[in-house]
């Protein structure tokens, strides 16, 4: 499988790319390297936005309404500084323009 680095634009196009679990990457913004890394999938179902997170480094795993995946996690600071990546390989890419 080939997987290639997507960067985030936007909280929307991450709710599109993340309805299934993605591997996603907040990196530094001079040398590209990875400070963390997480998995994270969206879900919307009659009881609102939620999200789930598993970060790899410390090995746990929560969720969140979105306010809270907001306010309490770095994601939404790093979209803005267009410092978040996730992999993706080609058939999700595609599948995610199509959805767009």
């Amino acid at each position: 499988m080939n997987v290639r680095r997507v960067q985030v634009e936007s909280l929307d196009q991450f709710r599109i790319m993340a309805q299934r679990p993605v591997d996603a990457y907040i990196e530094l913004l001079d040398d590209g390297t990875a400070r963390s890394s997480k998995r994270i999938q969206y879900q919307h179902n009659r009881n609102g936005r939620h999200w789930w997170m598993y970060e790899y480094i410390g090995d746990s795993e929560r969720y969140y309404t979105e306010r809270q995946f907001a306010s309490s996690t770095s994601i939404v600071e790093a979209i803005g500084k267009a410092a978040l990546y996730v992999g993706l390989d080609y058939i999700e890419i595609r599948n995610i323009l199509t959805q767009e």
